[in-house]
């Protein structure tokens, strides 16, 4: 005998998730069901868990879907043997009483039933105060649900299955990959008014994973589904019909930068008719948009050089120009300099690379600005800090951020067009300064005045040890050489002079305060230490700790130093550090994709 439910479960390498869904299915109240789980070739160990339930009430199916979930619920629908169907992505879970509920109001004589569901963050924790926010559609429900856009969210819905094969299933079109479900409601609509609402929040979705859309993705979707239902909405009132597509609209624009087009959708909209929270966001982006004009489009003929502005901060070391500098020599059709200054740099170049620092959002600008945030605020205040920097700040094209700790930290939403991008070693510097005779024991390259540091040289120097200090050290470099002749400060350097000093030197000394920010942020020092070949002494915290991992070095603990010989006789292993050179680095980035895009040239050298 069937099933009635079946519950179709398409996966990708989501071992744990996919064990948590189908704990939640064996946990309801309601038992007459079968799982139809497709899996698109995952190489985890999904196919070890379901051979371990040992249930033929659980059945795999495989598929190569090319990125279309479409194609494996139509696949899972396919082989389905229940009346009903229930969607269940693998990331989402239920609660005990979802199906039974779902049955009751189908019994009743629902044809698609649906609920709330708890937001969950990355971390796992539940937020009884988040929650979807659906609502009981009105008749005629295909015009509610195109006026109003889509209240079910897919890991709700429970389906008759004659409805499903009635449309053919769900579409497999890639311009409309992330809303396919919402076309399958509005075609479903066009054959039946039964839709049910059922007055509870009976599951949990996920919201820690990626998301495949972005700005310009979401302008092409919703531009295909305009398409697709236009000929069926000529009836509707034409400023509300998509008021809700015009804020999605509006708001991706916004995150583009785009803003002369982001107040042409966003003012479209009734302000009468739209939900409060929509009105409050919209009226904020206008404000923006008012503010804050639209950075210029290049359009750079791809004959001519494109010119690359960066500006330096004579107070920050900033070896990343270097890095950059480095990167674009090869490439013919791009020109470099550095600059002071913001207003020269714009003033000669078609792109702006700028290190904040602050540039205050209403400075006029004909260039493309590409905006790199590699650290957060510190000391006093550095919340408010954050939040007048992500403010006020002249506002990008496209971003680069250190890591998505520096990213949120900064209030900066994932739909701005951004890349990440660490911290990285100059190949040349390294090669030039790699028969440099060793005159030192131990260098320390950076801040001295972070808490803990001069501590640390000074504890290396007792135990007799020869010490090079390069960085801003005017106050403290005298109290340290003073201290001892072993201590020998070469102040602030160029860039190529601090690797000659560095590769002078045996071991090189890392001191980090294990206190966030500093914690997660990359060190520059240690990688150059690496890339040079030094020995790496550090104290730890959780960068140090991944980056040693990650690239198989082994570092000696700051705290394990006790004697000459205890450095003398560690077995210091620098790893594969061939990877963090900034050519590399950089290329990691999808940078040159959009500086290609923007001046409409090919530049790859």
């Amino acid at each position: 005998m069937n099933p009635l439910v079946s519950i179709i479960i398409p996966t990708y390498n989501r071992e744990e998730e996919l064990k948590r869904a189908l704990q939640s299915v064996f946990d309801q109240t309601f038992t007459d069901w079968e799982v139809v789980v497709v899996d698109n070739h995952s190489i985890d160990d999904t196919d070890s868990l379901i051979r371990s339930y040992n249930d033929p009430k659980i059945r795999l199916f495989k598929i190569h879907n090319e990125g279309v979930i479409a194609a494996s619920r139509n696949l899972g629908l396919k082989h389905a043997l229940g009346e009903y169907i229930a969607f269940l992505d693998s990331d989402d879970w239920w609660l005990p009483k979802k199906l039974e509920e779902s049955i009751k109001y189908m019994s009743q004589g629902a044809e698609v039933v649906y609920h709330d569901l708890f937001i969950v963050t990355k971390h796992g924790h539940r937020i009884n105060w988040r929650r979807t926010r659906g609502r009981q559609l009105k008749s005629p429900v295909f015009y509610d649900l195109i006026k109003n856009g889509t209240t079910l969210p897919n890991s709700s819905v429970v389906v008759r299955k004659k409805l499903l094969h009635k449309i053919n299933g769900l579409s497999e079109d890639k311009d409309i990959i992330g809303i396919e479900d919402y076309d399958a409601w509005l075609r479903i609509a066009q054959i039946s008014e039964k839709f049910q609402r059922i007055p509870q929040t009976l599951g949990f979705y996920w919201a820690g994973g990626g998301n495949i859309s972005n700005p310009d993705r979401t302008l092409k979707i919703y531009a295909a589904l305009e398409k697709r239902y236009s000929n069926t909405t000529s009836g509707i009132d034409e400023l509300h019909r998509f008021y809700w597509m015009n804020y999605a609209r509006g708001r991706a624009y916004f995150c583009l930068n785009d803003f002369n087009s982001a107040k042409k959708y966003l003012s479209l909209n009734r302000w009468s008719r739209v939900p409060l929270m929509v009105f409050l966001k919209t009226c904020w982006m206008l404000f923006w948009c008012q503010l804050t004009p639209s950075p210029k489009r290049l359009l750079v003929r791809t004959d001519k050089p494109v010119k690359i502005g960066l500006i330096k901060n004579d107070k920050a070391f900033s070896p990343e120009i270097e890095g950059y500098l480095d990167f674009f020599k090869p490439i013919s059709q791009v020109q470099t300099a550095v600059y002071d200054n913001f207003k020269k740099a714009d003033e000669s170049s078609d792109v702006v690379i700028v290190f904040f620092g602050f540039i205050p959002f209403w400075v006029k600008h004909g260039s493309l600005v590409i905006a790199e945030y590699a650290s957060l605020s510190i000391g006093r205040f550095s919340f408010v800090k954050n939040v007048l920097k992500r403010l006020l700040n002249i506002r990008g094209e496209y971003y680069i951020f250190l890591n998505e700790e520096v990213r949120k930290n900064l209030f900066f939403s994932s739909r701005v067009p951004y890349s990440l991008r660490g911290m990285g070693f100059v190949k040349d510097n390294c090669k030039q300064s790699l028969n440099v005779k060793k005159e030192f024991d131990f260098v320390y390259c950076g801040s001295v005045g972070r808490s803990g540091v001069i501590e640390a040289i000074l504890k290396i120097e007792s135990l007799g040890f020869f010490i090079a200090v390069v960085g801003n050290t005017e106050k403290e470099g005298e109290v340290l050489s003073n201290v001892s002749k072993n201590i020998c400060c070469f102040g602030k350097t160029s860039l190529k002079k601090s690797y000659e000093i560095m590769a002078s030197a045996r071991y090189g000394l890392n001191f980090t305060p294990d206190i966030f920010p500093y914690n997660i942020q990359d060190s520059t020092k240690v990688i150059e230490y690496c890339a040079l070949g030094l020995g790496v002494v550090t104290n730890r915290y959780k960068w140090v700790n991944e980056f040693e991992e990650r690239i198989g070095a082994k570092f000696m603990s700051f705290q394990a130093v006790d004697s000459y010989e205890s450095v003398s006789n560690f077995n210091f292993q620098q790893g594969d550090i061939e990877n963090y050179s900034w050519d590399k680095v950089i290329l990691k980035t999808d940078l040159m994709g959009f500086i290609e895009g923007a001046t409409s040239g090919k530049l790859r050298s």
